[in-house]
C-alpha cells in the first residue's frame, strides 16, 4: 500500500518555533476518530483557522498531508 504524500500548512499562529531536526525522538500519533474524517479536510481545516493547536501530519486511508513543516514545533504536543 502506498500513500499519496501531500502539503497544506497551518496558520502560522497554529505552531510554535523553529527547532533543532537532529533532537527529535518520538513520533507522536493522535486518533482522532471523527467518522467521514479526512487528512485533506485537517490540513484546510488548520490552515484557514487560528486555534493555536497543530499536528504534524495528518493521515487517513490513502494520502497525508503534512501541516506543520518538521522544522517548526506542533502545538499538540
Amino acid at each position: 500500500m502506498s500513500y499519496e504524500l501531500k502539503q497544506n500548512l497551518a496558520n502560522r499562529a497554529n505552531y510554535g518555533s523553529k527547532r533543532n531536526l537532529s533532537k527529535i525522538k518520538y513520533l507522536v500519533i493522535h486518533y482522532t476518530s471523527n467518522d467521514g474524517d479526512s487528512d485533506e479536510a485537517n490540513g484546510k481545516y488548520f490552515a484557514n483557522n487560528v486555534v493555536k493547536a497543530s499536528a504534524h501530519y495528518f493521515v487517513d486511508d490513502d494520502s497525508v498531508t503534512q501541516s506543520v513543516p518538521d522544522n517548526y514545533a506542533a502545538y499538540a504536543v
